[in-house]
Order: structure tokens, then sequence, then C-alpha cells
């Protein structure tokens, strides 16, 4: 027994398990970027200064932002999936609600059919 050993696990929405992968993939970028921005001479092209203050490559700050718009434009797209598979799921229940009042409906025109054949 005191060879057991217990791993926390925390319950986490997939979505928000995704944007937090997400945004630890722009900070591992941020950073590889810094160190990207601090090595190797001219040969990267102009430096400048990114959002955050730290001085960068132009070329490199390019790429660092063209991966961040990617990660956002994938995060806006799966927000987007989320809203429509809602809308259908509302849709759905909507359409079962129909077709059960309709089930009613012709169990009701059963009966009334069977008492006017007694």
């Amino acid at each position: 027994a005191k060879n057991i050993k217990n791993k926390p696990k925390v319950n986490e929405d997939p979505k928000d398990a995704m944007l937090r992968e997400f945004q630890e993939e722009i900070a591992r970028l941020r950073a590889e970027l810094a160190a990207a921005g601090e090595e190797g001479g001219e040969e990267g092209g102009e430096i400048v200064v990114g959002e955050d203050g730290v001085p960068r490559r132009r070329e490199v700050e390019e790429k660092v932002v063209q991966n961040v718009v990617e990660v956002e434009k994938v995060v806006e797209v799966e927000k987007l999936i989320e809203v429509e598979k809602k809308v259908e799921v509302e849709r759905l229940v909507e359409v079962v609600k129909e077709v059960e009042v309709l089930v009613e409906k012709a169990v009701e025109v059963e009966r009334l059919v069977e008492g006017e054949r007694e």
C-alpha cells in the first residue's frame, strides 16, 4: 500500500483544454521568437520591437504573428462549430417534440376510430 502513488487529474472541458494548449503554444512561440531574436548577428534582417516589448528580427516577428493568427483562426472555427452544434441540437429537440405531438394525435384519432366501430 505504501507504493501506491496517486496522481491528481484535473477535470477540464475539452474546449478549455484546447484553448489552454493554444495559449501554451503562443507562449512557446513567443519564447522561441525571443530566443531567435537574441541569436545570430545581422543575418536575420531588421530588428523591430514586438508587441510585448521584446526586440526581434522582423522576419521572425512576422512568422510568430502569422502563427498566432492561425491559432486564433482555429480557436474561432472551434467556437463556431460549437455554436452550430448547439443550434442543431435545439432544432432536433424541437423536431422530437413535434413528432411526439403528432404521435399523441395519431393515438387519439385511432382511439376515436375504434370507439366508433364498437
